[in-house]
């Protein structure tokens, strides 16, 4: 059974890291993904076109998101930061039930 005076002695020491040389580089899922796409004159990706092209053609994108996300890295996503027409953003506060308080709430 463990107990503290057997963990203590193991435990990292504040500072200390329990990996100080990271992640290894180079090894990650896309480095893999484009060593084998351009392994043989680019036969594997010339064939994973092929595939995405047909399942694009029947009507399935979701290959070609995948592909490109992890190669090219994600489209970054627009946030409209303003209001209908480009105004000022409109804040409606709703007066409920303060869960902290217990008793009487107003509603």
């Amino acid at each position: 059974m463990a107990n503290e005076e057997n963990i203590k002695p193991h435990q990292f020491k504040p500072g200390q890291s329990g990996n100080p040389k990271g992640r290894p580089k180079g090894r990650g899922l896309t480095d893999r993904l484009r060593e084998v796409l351009e392994k043989d004159n680019g036969k594997a990706a010339d064939e994973l076109i092929k595939t995405a092209m047909r399942e694009a053609k029947a009507g399935d994108f979701r290959f070609w998101n995948a592909i490109f996300d992890r190669l090219e890295g994600k489209v970054a996503d627009r946030i409209q930061h303003s209001g209908d027409g480009g105004g000022p953003v409109q804040v409606n506060i709703i007066r409920g039930v303060d869960p902290r308080k217990k008793g009487d709430n107003d509603v």
